[in-house]
């Protein structure tokens, strides 16, 4: 059977874009309670509610302003990330910093460097520079290394948007024979941007990591999709299932154990953005394999697997 010409399939695309345009109108102009209908599709879970609600919040719906704390959690998650992004860039200035600032405010008070950085990535998105300067002072008076590598690496990127002026003496020197944040960003991206096969390359990191620390059921999925291109694809399921592992709170892991999930994490968003699936992971996830297996050595403080470590990747950052 022959498949239809090209421009039987465009006119059928055409003519879809044209049916969700008028339900969009439709449902804009007659919903009795369209933020109670948003909310419970953003909470519903399923694939398709999420998209259609950020999607329509992204192009048509007043509604963003009341259902922020729900988009800012999503802009959280790495699945739906960019289109809670988009549907928050969507609300007023006037409505949405005010808001912004106390829902994010609270969620720092008890939250790790991921969210930070996700936090930091969506003040950039919609470009609110004074929060993200707040977000930044804040992160740096964390003790947690992690922490303030997110603090270093948006100040670095980002604050002459903020404060053109600052003395730099609001900067903290680094202390001799340590690897700054800064340089160690700029090692990674480097050593990412000269793999040729970036998901191996990351697989073997994790795989001379193992040696040291040992394996897990999460850690065998990530080894394993790491060296079947086939199944790149299903990157995001065994990053979902190396995340649930790590959130588990009656048996949590190790700090070493942190760092080692971390770095699976990464071999799996490789994958994931390898193969092309939407939407994507992090555009800079390569650029964080160097220095996770970084911080995981000087966590350990083993000599061997530094040494096993600076084998898989190809190099070791210098210090300042």
């Amino acid at each position: 059977m022959d498949s239809p010409p090209d421009q039987q399939l465009w006119d059928a695309l055409v003519a879809a874009e044209q049916e969700l345009a008028r339900c969009r109108t439709d449902f804009y102009q007659h919903a009795q309670d369209s933020p109670g209908t948003l909310r419970a599709a953003l909470a519903a879970g399923t694939s398709w509610n999420q998209a259609t609600a950020l999607h329509y919040l992204s192009v048509l719906s007043q509604d963003g302003p009341e259902l922020l704390p729900q988009l800012v959690e999503i802009a959280t998650s790495h699945r739906w990330a960019l289109d809670a992004r988009q549907a928050i860039d969507r609300i007023p200035r006037d409505r949405l910093w005010p808001v912004l600032e106390l829902v994010i405010s609270t969620r720092l008070e008890n939250t790790d460097a991921d969210e930070y950085r996700c936090f930091a990535e969506l003040l950039v998105h919609i470009r609110a520079w004074p929060l993200l300067e707040q977000l930044a002072n804040r992160a740096r008076a964390i003790d947690d290394p992690d922490v303030r590598e997110v603090a270093e690496e948006f100040t670095d990127s980002y604050a002459p948007m903020w404060a053109p002026h600052s003395p730099t003496s609001m900067r903290q020197l680094p202390a001799a024979g340590v690897v700054t944040a800064e340089r160690l960003r700029a090692w990674g991206r480097d050593l990412f941007d000269g793999q040729q096969e970036p998901v191996a390359w990351a697989g073997g990191a994790l795989a001379a990591a193992v040696k040291t620390l040992g394996r897990t059921p999460e850690i065998d999925e990530a080894l394993n999709l790491a060296h079947a291109p086939d199944q790149w694809k299903h990157g995001r399921r065994v990053f979902d299932l190396i995340r649930r592992r790590s959130l588990v709170q009656d048996n949590p892991l190790s700090h070493e154990q942190t760092h080692l999930f971390a770095l699976a994490e990464l071999v799996a968003k490789l994958a994931h953005n390898t193969s092309g699936q939407q939407p994507p992971f992090d555009h800079d996830s390569g650029w964080r394999v160097g220095p996770t297996a970084y911080r995981l050595a000087t966590a350990t403080g083993d000599s061997i697997l530094r040494k096993r470590l600076t084998t898989a990747l190809g190099s070791w950052p210098e210090t300042a």
